[in-house]
């Protein structure tokens, strides 16, 4: 039976578009318009937890990286989307900076254990600034272990201009958390103890991380207008079953989100990452990148982080290193793309809105038979993943001699 992708979209079944993040897995069915969001709880068969970031992944073998996503995306594909693999084409939505071992064993799981017909691998960012209906965008991509900036120049990724900051969700949570354990002040003591909850032993085992960012996502704000800001401070009940009440005060929220904007271990901060991305790539597309800044991930809905990112970026040209003087007469220039949806989900819709174009997405599909065949799924960065187009280009170099060179 032909299971490929263009004869399941051009008929009644539909590709299934998949966002694997460190944090949260945004899934659905091709042509949807918002995607379902769970946490991307990946474990083995022995209930090991595996993490996605690029620092924990390594120190698990690729048998236990296969397992826990077999496990995983047979509960969603299986049991939320209640489809049959076997005649689901896969849309996967990948991030660039995703490990190969990470890549290699969600291919294995989805190929060889739940024996999908064809995987398309896009690039989260690029197809982010699809979802804008942009051409061009310097995307700052704010995940759960990291930030990301990848220049986008007509949809394709400058990948001499890729960098990266170690801050993301996590920090966020992490930094809250910690003051939440400094400062005894924050909590209804009275309330707690009439439920015979200890404070300090609730927060270190009864809050989740799925706590702490629906607590970011209401009260943490670095824009002093905010309603999140505008009171001195406000009760937030927290943890499972709400058995603690947190007096939240303004400056430790404010505090909270000031992590993002702190100096690395390499004196670096994530206004100078950005700069830095511009001013490696090409003097002609600088302009347009500074005046296309588009903020991705959950964390990007803090209430004035993009006011607060717009000082930083002008202070940095103007009073920071010599090396981005050059970008001061684009200081006028600095700009940000609205997102038309969920700046959570924009790499998602734009892979769902690709998936109905099927002579976009051709060259980038492989079916279960290549794999098997090959073992081992594309590389982006290789030039040996890339013979189909290789081939496609040296075929019009013969039609055409202005493109030899």
């Amino acid at each position: 039976m032909d299971t490929s992708l263009y004869s399941l979209l051009s008929g009644d079944k539909r590709a299934v578009v998949l966002d694997i993040g460190a944090h949260l897995t945004k899934f659905g069915s091709g042509g949807d318009p918002i995607p379902s969001i769970i946490p991307t709880h990946l474990r083995t068969l022995n209930n090991v937890q595996i993490s996605l970031s690029s620092s924990s992944s390594p120190s698990f073998s690729s048998a236990e990286l296969e397992e826990a996503f077999f496990l995983f995306l047979q509960k969603l594909l299986v049991g939320h989307l209640l489809c049959d693999p076997k005649e689901t084409p896969i849309i996967l939505c990948e991030n660039i900076y995703m490990t190969s071992p990470v890549r290699q064993a969600a291919a294995s799981a989805l190929f060889l254990r739940l024996q999908v017909p064809s995987i398309v691998f896009l690039p989260h960012q690029p197809a982010a600034v699809l979802a804008t209906s942009q051409h061009s965008a310097l995307v700052v991509d704010i995940g759960h272990s990291q930030c990301s900036i990848v220049p986008v120049v007509n949809r394709l990724v400058l990948r001499g201009g890729l960098t990266s900051f170690p801050v993301g969700g996590h920090s966020v949570a992490d930094r809250l958390s910690t003051l939440l354990k400094e400062y005894p002040s924050q909590y209804d003591l009275e309330a707690s103890k009439a439920q015979g909850k200890d404070v300090m032993q609730a927060l270190e085992s009864e809050i989740e991380d799925a706590e702490l960012h629906r607590l970011i996502q209401n009260r943490v704000s670095l824009d002093a207008g905010s309603a999140a800001s505008n009171a001195d401070s406000s009760r937030y009940p927290i943890g499972q079953n709400k058995p603690i009440v947190i007096d939240l005060k303004r400056d430790v929220t404010e505090q909270a989100a000031q992590v993002l904007f702190e100096v690395d271990e390499d004196g670096s901060t994530l206004s100078h990452t950005i700069l830095d991305t511009i001013i490696q790539s090409n003097i002609d597309v600088r302009g347009v990148l500074i005046s296309h800044i588009l903020l991705l991930g959950g964390i990007s809905l803090i209430p004035g982080l993009r006011s607060k990112l717009h000082e930083e970026l002008k202070r940095a040209i103007q009073s920071g290193p010599t090396r981005f003087r050059a970008l001061e007469p684009l200081l006028p220039k600095i700009a940000f793309v609205d997102c038309p949806l969920s700046p959570l989900t924009m790499g998602w819709i734009g892979a769902s809105l690709l998936s109905t174009v099927y002579s976009v997405l051709r060259e980038s599909e492989m079916e279960r038979s290549r794999f098997v065949e090959l073992g081992t799924c594309p590389d982006w960065s290789s030039l040996l993943s890339n013979e189909k187009r290789i081939q496609l280009f040296k075929s019009a170099q013969n039609d055409n001699p202005l493109l030899s060179f």
